[in-house]
């Protein structure tokens, strides 16, 4: 007896394999589980691709599944979940000093040498060269990359504190990115700003 599917006997929530309204032989649709006398949409949270799958499957954290869904949906860069999501508004949104990729589970705070002004970002901010920072999950620049490196001294951006120049080598403003060579017919201790 030959597999048929008609459209007429069968209800969106089943595929009648042999003929007929669900009955022994027939498979539930994508997004629909075997309850033992029918098919039932799968609960949010939970998913199911093809029909040839018999259970739905939960969902992972950094994604979310409303009822009779087929597929987990990602939450979308800025913006996590812990825990299997079961609509969109379980996808948290990372605040300021924060910030999340597609799908992650959880916001990943600024480090040190970094800050992010606003929410929903996908990644933080380095603190340019000059100044350096030691806040973590800095939501400003004024906050999060408070130290002026002094004259004698450096930073490369997203630098947590500032380096002294090297010997043989001198700053002479605040601020600064980097450190002067001296001519070759002097020198200088570390630290020199002269």
């Amino acid at each position: 007896y030959a597999p048929t599917w008609d459209p007429g006997d069968a209800g969106d929530s089943y595929l009648a394999l042999w003929g007929g309204p669900y009955a022994e032989g027939c498979l539930c649709n994508a997004g629909y589980a075997t309850t033992g006398v029918g098919c039932t949409h799968c609960l949010a949270g939970t998913y199911k691709q093809r029909w040839t799958e018999g259970q739905c499957t939960g969902c992972s954290c950094g994604t979310y599944a409303t009822n009779g869904s087929t597929t987990c949906t990602q939450c979308p860069v800025g913006k996590a979940s812990a825990a299997p999501g079961l609509d969109f508004a379980d996808c948290r949104t990372c605040g300021a000093g924060f910030v999340s990729g597609v799908g992650d589970c959880g916001c990943v705070a600024c480090v040190a040498g970094k800050y992010q002004t606003l929410a929903l970002a996908s990644s933080c901010i380095s603190c340019p060269a000059g100044k350096a920072g030691t806040v973590i999950n800095a939501s400003s620049m004024a906050s999060g990359c408070a130290i002026n490196c002094i004259p004698g001294y450096y930073s490369t951006p997203a630098s947590t504190a500032c380096q002294a120049c090297a010997v043989r080598s001198y700053s002479d403003t605040h601020q600064a990115g980097s450190c002067t060579s001296c001519p070759s017919d002097s020198n200088s201790p570390q630290t020199s700003n002269d």
